[in-house]
């Protein structure tokens, strides 16, 4: 069952908002305790290893593994959102994005 580019950013935004939700402050604000880009990417690794695990199940396991590829892509997401997001430079290409303009 394939998804529109749409349909995959609003999973990775529920991702996102579950990760806000889970990692806060006891009184409701920000992240107590934000990772660096290294230690983003070993969690990232980890759970490529849960993926990798996930898949290897008999039951279903296009979605297990699917549910670990949405956390790696909000995990991905929030290192970006702390830590800067770089645009990529196509050369002659215009890369098309929006700008709030």
């Amino acid at each position: 069952m394939k998804a529109t580019r749409e349909q995959v950013y609003i999973a990775i935004d529920s991702e996102r908002e579950f990760q806000d939700f889970h990692w806060q402050n006891p009184d409701g604000s920000g992240d107590p305790n934000p990772l660096t880009v290294g230690e983003n990417l070993l969690l990232i690794e980890e759970y490529i290893e849960r993926a990798r695990s996930e898949w290897s199940k008999e039951s279903r396991p296009e979605v297990r593994t699917l549910n670990m590829i949405r956390k790696i892509a909000g995990i991905a997401v929030r290192c970006m959102e702390e830590h800067g997001a770089p645009h990529r430079n196509m050369g002659d290409k215009p890369v098309k994005y929006d700008d709030g303009e």
